[in-house]
């Protein structure tokens, strides 16, 4: 958890602004609530060509998620994901596919616990199962210039990760439906 107990991302698309995204950590009694907003909107002149909010939250107790529950509006088709840990694991219900129970490790695709890159993982989107190969190809430079351990993502929607030292989350790179690269810098 970062000290500011917040981490926000300037989402770009070919090096122009495309948007935010932002965590935002809550200590509770016994655990930790992760509140994550992304809202990017592309346009070309007055003319809107994609739209995209993510709002979820995840609640974790003693290290582990509890539950998590969100909400995406891609272009104007809405999708959700709704999490709980249950004795056999974690009860996934989203809109990519019929109710199961994923093992009780998995984690959501927020990116911010780097503990996600040693299993599958749970799309916040709308709950399908993003199955990747982690490959840690050592210190480089973010997107934003500061030097963190830097991770390829291999799989359907590839991408690639930084975290610093600490272990915080601090760029993304992916290459968007259309092949345009976006990349998330830390900044308002």
């Amino acid at each position: 958890m970062p000290a500011s107990g917040r981490l926000v991302f300037t989402v770009t698309r070919n090096g122009s602004k495309l948007g935010r995204h932002a965590l935002a950590f809550r200590r509770v009694e016994d655990g930790l609530e992760v509140d994550v907003e992304a809202r990017f909107v592309w346009k070309l002149g007055f003319v809107t060509l994609f739209r995209y909010a993510l709002k979820g939250r995840e609640v974790w107790r003693a290290g582990r998620l509890e539950s998590a529950a969100f909400r995406t509006d891609n272009n104007s088709a809405p999708a959700r994901l709704r999490l709980e840990r249950i004795a056999e694991g974690l009860k996934v219900e989203g809109s990519a596919r019929h109710p199961y129970v994923a093992p009780p490790d998995w984690l959501v695709a927020t990116h911010w616990n780097r503990r996600q890159l040693e299993r599958p993982m749970i799309n916040p989107q709308d709950g399908a199962v993003l199955r990747y190969v982690a490959t840690d190809l050592g210190q480089a430079q973010a997107p934003g210039g500061a030097m963190a351990r830097h991770w390829r993502l291999a799989g359907e929607n590839a991408l690639e990760l930084w975290y610093d030292s600490a272990g915080l989350w601090t760029g993304l790179r992916a290459r968007a439906f259309d092949g345009s690269q976006i990349e998330y810098r830390p900044g308002t």
